[in-house]
């Protein structure tokens, strides 16, 4: 294969005797170069470096480590300073800043103008959204936080990548932008929580709305009283449910790792409260969390309720009609118990058809929508469904 041959040739002309520490093109106007220099701060050609000017106004002399374009926005230019962060916005003509201190690296975000990233020589890395005007710093999970390279993946503008001393190369991985990364749980595409997915991209016990294709119980019951403050309870019962259910459908609590939840959720099928019991393998009170009861079914008991407040889980597998499964919980401020959530009763106040879901992390669900309300006020709640 013939390759071309070619030479390098000076482009210095008053620069030979500079050192050069950074270089930058206008996109838009190829014959217009920017240099950052080791002791004379910015200088620029706009004839492909036949000349250069100096273009250091509030700038100075200082370092520049690192120069970088908006390729939106061409005439806005950053500058990594040993002083910090400076910005210009008039093609150099002129700089503010500095913000941060001791920038060594630079990368824009080709898909939103006025977002870069600057990389520090011991802070780690900065994103500014205003055009450099200001940074918040990112740093969760940076292995090195001396950064001398930036790069920002044109095809996923959310994810640029930092060249570290000691640390190699690390990428960040923004929660909320759909796609699950290395160390998230989960990425539902926003940073809201309560919907299953928490703001930081970690799991969340209860979806924002009901599960769907739960077992459905043909009786229910549950009970919230809140009229004691300091003495809380809850009670939940699912009869009678449709479908068989098998101890290997809840998964293993006792030897495995199965989280259980319950999830209870107002008229408009909104989430109302969560309560996660992660307790698989554990000791509560020095006894085993969770115990098999015969062959087909499972307990939880804690009578410390250190988990969301959560005392009891029962679970008892069957042919159709013949599963069923229990909770309760409750809150002992006198023993330091306060763990079980209050203002439950005040939010279903009102609800006549509320739903309430046992759910495993291995795939069980059980549900049933109350269809009687046999008791709503003096901050206790009760409703059924027969």
């Amino acid at each position: 294969m013939a390759t071309r041959a070619g030479s390098w040739g000076p482009a210095n002309a008053n620069l030979t005797a500079t050192e050069i520490r950074a270089l930058a093109i206008d996109p838009t106007t190829p014959l217009t170069v920017y240099a950052g220099t080791h002791t004379n701060g910015v200088f620029k050609s706009t004839d492909g470096g036949a000349s250069w000017n100096p273009a250091n106004a509030g700038l100075g002399s200082l370092v520049v480590n690192a120069l970088a374009v908006d390729p939106v926005t061409p005439t806005t230019l950053y500058a990594g300073t040993d002083g910090g962060l400076y910005t210009s916005v008039d093609a150099a003509s002129s700089w503010t800043g500095p913000v941060s201190f001791g920038v060594f690296a630079l990368a824009v975000d080709p898909a939103t103008p006025g977002t870069l990233y600057f990389g520090t020589y011991g802070a780690g890395v900065f994103r500014s959204t205003n055009y450099g005007m200001s940074g918040s710093q990112l740093i969760d999970g940076l292995a090195s936080h001396v950064v001398l390279a930036l790069a920002v993946n044109p095809a996923s503008p959310n994810t640029p990548y930092a060249g570290t001393i000691g640390g190699g190369v690390s990428a960040l991985y923004e929660c909320g932008d759909g796609t699950q990364q290395p160390g998230e749980e989960c990425d539902d595409g926003n940073v809201t929580s309560n919907d299953g997915c928490s703001a930081t991209c970690t799991l969340e016990p209860c979806r924002r709305s009901p599960t769907p294709l739960c077992r459905v119980a043909l009786q229910a019951q549950m009970q919230l009283s809140e009229n004691k403050p300091g003495k809380e309870r809850l009670k939940l019962r699912w009869k009678k449910v449709s479908g068989s259910t098998t101890t290997a459908a809840f998964g293993d609590p006792v030897t495995g790792a199965t989280r259980v939840t319950l999830c209870l959720y107002d008229a408009s099928a909104t989430l109302v409260q969560a309560y996660e019991v992660d307790r698989a393998g554990q000791q509560c009170a020095g006894k085993p969390c969770w115990a098999t009861k015969g062959t087909a079914a499972y307990g939880y008991k804690d009578k410390l309720a250190a988990a969301d407040g959560v005392t009891k889980i029962g679970y008892k597998a069957g042919a159709s009609g013949k599963g069923k499964a229990d909770a309760a919980g409750a809150n002992d401020a006198t023993k330091g118990q306060t763990a079980l959530p209050t203002g439950v009763v005040a939010a279903l106040t009102g609800n006549t058809r509320p739903t309430v879901q046992l759910s495993t992390s291995d795939g069980l669900c059980i549900e049933a929508m109350m269809t009687e309300v046999t008791k709503d006020e003096g901050g206790v709640y009760k409703a059924r469904k027969k």
